[in-house]
């Protein structure tokens, strides 16, 4: 990484936290340190949990996520995640999480949190195939990495409002209706 990447990534990174802070106040963040009580929740949202070590991925992620009305509790890593899972007392309807981070990894992850909660539906997101992710797993639905918001957006709708299981394409899922 050079020094003028390292610095626009530094400065994203800050403009993204100026928006969290903007957002927060306007109660469609969760603060992540649940173990404090600090949160700023609407009764009956639905909660999504969402683990991502890449910070610039989890801020952006967390944003579209946000300004579609859904909260959002957000971890560094599926360690910081499953804790979340345990001191969160109320429901948390979806956890979305990265395969490969830091301390546990996104199956490691989606596996105890089904033995905890098993009511919460799991979407993978991932650069692997889903071949890869999913043939080992049992995991409700896969969206493979790099993808365009709307595709996460309607894929979070798909999970969390119907039954289906599988794989999101993102040419399935982008397809104009009146087509």
């Amino acid at each position: 990484m050079t020094a003028l990447s390292a610095l626009a990534a530094s400065f994203l990174t800050l403009a993204l936290c100026h928006v969290f802070i903007n957002l927060s106040s306007s109660s469609r963040i969760l603060i992540t340190k649940v173990q404090r009580g600090l949160h700023f929740m609407e009764p009956n949202e639905t909660v999504i949990l969402l683990a991502e070590d890449d910070a610039a991925v989890r801020n952006l992620v967390a944003l579209m996520l946000s300004k579609e009305g859904y909260a959002v509790l957000a971890a560094n890593d599926g360690q910081e995640a499953l804790d979340i899972c345990r001191q969160y007392k109320d429901s948390i309807h979806l956890l979305l999480t990265d395969v490969t981070m830091p301390r546990m990894t996104g199956v490691e992850l989606a596996e105890q949190v089904q033995r905890k909660r098993s009511e919460i539906k799991i979407l993978i997101m991932s650069g692997e195939t889903a071949d890869t992710v999913l043939n080992q797993n049992s995991l409700d639905a896969f969206l493979r990495k790099p993808f365009m918001p709307p595709t996460l957006l309607k894929c979070v709708q798909r999970l969390l409002e119907s039954d289906f299981k599988g794989v999101c394409y993102e040419s399935d899922l982008l397809k104009d209706p009146a087509a």
